[in-house]
């Protein structure tokens, strides 16, 4: 395939990722809080590294205009890639995922603004987010527009092109720059409840342009050693310095060290905005182009790796910091719940108002939507403390674990305590209301195990609890 025809191909990909990834954002959630602190966290990402960015391009010896992208490319986010990880860990909803969805949207609109503004200086740019932030506000009217058209899915997915090349089209007579279009019409019907048919008929679409835009982007990479060396520093600001700094920015905020690293950890990829503008705006015989997919592509690998290890990274800013913000919970005659996995989510939902422990960051957020929660593990003692353990009259333990085992039974005190363990013997051995492995607690057996300990302490658990207990394991 000739160059030009890669590029074409490559074009019209690139839009389709940037209209189905802003298509994916959920405005209707940005409010209040999560709104205020995710445009600072992007402001001070963007203030710092796009400065490096041209500082390290204009020390290489670029002109002004690449010098501009390489800014760009260190400073905006992937708002498709934030949008995947909140949705492949089903955290759609939760605090951490709107602030990091809030600041790489901003990144986004930040980007198409420069590059209207390469294309037509400040009125490209004021049209871009005009135009962006225009289509964002009439979405209402849009959806109530399309909501009777047809339930064809072809005429869906019809709809869906036609808005992306119209938008497109308009974006580019007035000089805004061909990405502000595709932002702008994916913000059009970005997550109202007709549109979701659409976003749905377009994602087979949208998994083929994906494939193809980095394939035929890729295609292009010049593989000179300017190309690793910018790529790979760029790879470092974007994935490494970049959370960094909105940790830091949302820890200023008074955001909680799990919010403020969740929230960074999705915020680790280069932005399809830029990589489709250095396309349309650069060309495939630049330097700096071969350099984005570089940096594309080592990015993605740190981001990967970090959200493997989440948890051990977590772990490690815990012992830096000395501990956690812990608010204690002002309680009595409650029943605490240990873990919030499949059980324990089970289980909360089965009691009225209880408190729930659990040392995962999200597991914890997730419970904080429903119920009262403390983050930490069982065997901290500020975290029995915070849950006012003294005044409870009961404590489940989820955490098939002979040592937590133990340690509820131990904390628990007066309190009647239903422990799972790891080992029949340790629950033989335990002095308890209720003690069993999660094999005994099997459907035909959680009955018969629950009837045994539950006495006049637990009596008015027994139905629910045992159904719960049923149907999870």
């Amino acid at each position: 395939m000739e160059v030009s025809g890669l590029v074409d191909v490559a074009t019209l990909a690139g839009l389709f990722v940037v209209f189905t990834a802003a298509s994916r954002t959920f405005p209707q959630r940005f409010s209040g809080g999560t709104l205020s602190d995710g445009v600072f966290a992007s402001i001070v990402r963007t203030g710092v590294l796009i400065p490096a960015g041209i500082a390290l391009g204009f020390s290489m010896g670029l002109g002004t205009q690449e010098s501009v992208f390489t800014g760009l490319l260190a400073g905006a986010v992937s708002t498709a890639e934030t949008v995947e990880l909140m949705e492949r860990r089903a955290e759609r909803g939760l605090v951490h995922s709107r602030i990091s969805e809030v600041s790489s949207l901003g990144e986004d609109l930040f980007a198409v603004a420069a590059l209207g503004f390469l294309s037509s200086q400040v009125f490209g740019a004021l049209t871009a987010v005009a135009l962006s932030i225009g289509f964002l506000g009439v979405r209402g009217r849009f959806d109530r527009l399309i909501s009777g058209i047809s339930d064809s899915e072809q005429v869906e997915v019809f709809l869906g092109v036609s808005l992306l090349l119209l938008s497109v089209v308009l974006s580019s007579e007035l000089e805004a720059g061909a990405a502000a279009g595709a932002l702008a019409a994916g913000l059009l019907i970005s997550r109202y409840p007709e549109d979701v048919e659409i976003l749905e008929s377009l994602k087979p679409l949208e998994t083929f342009f994906s494939a193809v835009f980095f394939v035929s982007i890729g295609a292009s990479v010049d593989p000179t050693p300017f190309a690793a060396l910018v790529g790979s520093v760029l790879a470092v600001f974007v994935s490494v310095v970049g959370p960094a700094l909105s940790f830091a920015s949302l820890r200023l905020r008074g955001r909680n060290l799990h919010q403020s690293f969740l929230a960074a950890l999705e915020l680790g990829s280069v932005s399809e905005v830029v990589l489709l503008g250095g396309l349309l705006v650069l060309g495939t015989g630049s330097p700096v182009l071969s350099a984005s997919v570089v940096a594309a592509l080592g990015a993605s690998a740190v981001s990967s790796y970090t959200s493997r290890r989440s948890s051990r990274i977590y772990s490690y800013l815990v012992e830096y910091f000395g501990s956690v913000e812990r608010e204690g919970i002002d309680a009595s005659d409650h029943t605490v719940v240990l873990g919030y996995g499949e059980m324990g989510a089970s289980v909360a939902e089965a009691l009225e108002n209880p408190v729930v422990i659990d040392n995962d960051p999200k597991r914890h957020e997730k419970a904080g939507q429903n119920y009262r929660s403390v983050f930490g593990d069982a065997r901290d003692p500020s975290v029995w403390e915070a849950v006012s353990i003294d005044r409870a009259e009961k404590v489940i333990s989820t955490v098939d674990k002979d040592s937590v085992a133990e340690l509820v039974a131990e904390k628990g005190g007066s309190s009647q305590c239903f422990v799972l363990t790891g080992t029949a013997a340790k629950a033989r051995e335990l002095e308890t209301e209720v003690a069993a492995t999660e094999e005994q607690l099997s459907a035909d057996r959680a009955a018969e195990v629950l009837e045994e300990g539950l006495d006049d302490g637990f009596s008015d658990l027994r139905g629910k609890l045992r159904n719960r207990l049923s149907d999870t394991t």
